[in-house]
């Protein structure tokens, strides 16, 4: 079996009431309250939604 290339993960943090959501060569800092800033590119902003569905779900149960 050939070594396999695996892209580089996606990371998200949060602290101080903000998440930092990194990838590539893309590093983007959001108000953990929204709304997300204009200029955002469109895979971080699925992301942030994402996590906020996580925490919106968490808090449900």
């Amino acid at each position: 079996m050939g070594d396999k290339i695996y892209p580089n993960p996606v990371r998200v943090t949060e602290s101080d009431g903000v998440v930092r959501i990194s990838y590539d060569q893309v590093a983007v800092d959001i108000p953990a309250a929204g709304p997300v800033p204009e200029g955002v590119p469109p895979l971080a902003c699925r992301v942030f939604e994402a996590v906020q569905d996580l925490h919106r779900d968490s808090r449900a149960e």
